[in-house]
């Protein structure tokens, strides 16, 4: 497995959507979630910010960070 660490530096929720699993971050905060390794498509929203799609490349026994707000 591997994992992607998502830190939201944004006064206000994120919507993060992989792998058909929606995840709800809190403000100024992150979350780690684990997947399998490979390239997943995600969607990320905040309300009063455009919203963003694309794709993230995990590796096993690895974790990437996304950055949002920085």
């Amino acid at each position: 497995m591997g994992a992607l660490m998502v830190v939201n530096h944004y006064a206000a929720e994120l919507d993060y959507d992989i792998e058909n699993k929606l995840y709800r971050i809190a403000p100024n905060s992150s979350l780690v979630i684990v997947v399998s390794p490979g390239n997943h498509s995600y969607s990320a929203t905040i309300p009063g910010y455009t919203g963003k799609t694309g794709s993230v490349e995990i590796l096993a026994d690895y974790y990437r960070i996304q950055d949002w707000g920085q």
